[in-house]
């Protein structure tokens, strides 16, 4: 199996690899950077955190399908796919006895042009679902976690 971030490629033993499935539960996931009419990026805040919609792949269900399914559930945003976006983060963290590696893909959705405001999903904890410019969703991702760091690192709002 080969791991590839960027430029650096390197080859995992299998040895290594067998090890990790007996210990680590692999998650996919999918989310979006949600982008609306006037170029705003969509925010949510869940469990204190600043973070952008995404969600666990259900059964029998596309990366794309999950994207769309989980700002839905997340937001109450209908958004439409406008591209995947070449990155995917990882997360790692202890649930129920046991390491989870969450890998997330991401894609570039669009709203329709007559928007709702956006509803967050209170059962999963998230407080608030806000539209922000550029300069204040670089400033908000910068004390979030690590991965949306990452993202918003690589993402410019030019790939719009």
């Amino acid at each position: 199996m080969k791991l590839c971030y960027k430029k650096l490629a390197f080859e995992v033993p299998l040895g290594l690899m067998v090890w990790l499935r007996r210990r680590v539960r692999y998650v996919r996931a999918a989310g979006g950077v949600v982008v609306d009419a006037d170029g705003r990026v969509l925010l949510i805040r869940r469990l204190g955190h600043w973070d952008l919609p995404k969600g666990h792949v259900e059964a029998g269900e596309s990366l794309r399908e999950a994207a769309l399914r989980e700002v839905a559930e997340e937001t109450g945003l209908a958004c439409q796919i406008a591209f995947p976006l070449p990155l995917k983060t990882y997360h790692i963290y202890w649930l129920n006895h046991r390491w989870h590696l969450k890998q997330t893909a991401w894609f570039h959705l669009l709203t329709p042009l007559s928007c709702p405001t956006p509803t967050p999903q209170g059962e999963e904890g998230i407080a608030e679902a806000v539209w922000v410019d550029e300069a204040q969703w670089r400033h908000r991702l910068q004390h979030s976690f690590g991965t949306l760091r990452n993202l918003s690192r690589q993402w410019t709002f030019s790939n719009k």
